[in-house]
């Protein structure tokens, strides 16, 4: 097991530099802004496929921020509670995913750029 908890289909996101395609199981994507490696300039896809990609890291970083708004996950956890951990994040991103304002505006974003995908 590579330790990275994704399922077919699931597309994650990670930062310039990190190569970790060997790691991912089989039908997992992964997202990594363009780097310039010997490279003079982007080319326009690489460029959009970035935009998109900061913008979504941009709503990852403000679902990560609400995510510990809640006063459950702002404290320090007892040692008997870490088998609870994963299971007390996943109901407090269940709540936070009740409040669709917060999303729409993902989507919002996401469609104003009209790129094609980057394959």
């Amino acid at each position: 097991s590579s330790g990275i908890n994704a399922e077919y289909g699931d597309n994650l996101m990670a930062d310039r530099g990190f190569i970790i395609d060997d790691l991912l199981p089989e039908g997992v994507s992964l997202n990594v802004p363009a780097g310039m490696w010997g490279k003079k300039q982007f080319t326009l896809q690489e460029v959009q496929q970035s935009k998109k990609i900061s913008i979504a890291r941009i709503h990852v970083e403000r679902i990560i921020k609400y995510i510990k708004d809640f006063k459950i996950l702002g404290q320090k956890v007892e040692r008997q509670m870490l088998p609870y951990l994963s299971k007390i994040f996943f109901v407090c991103g269940q709540i936070l995913n009740l409040q669709p304002v917060k999303l729409r505006e993902i989507d919002s974003m996401v469609a104003d750029l009209d790129m094609p995908d980057a394959e």
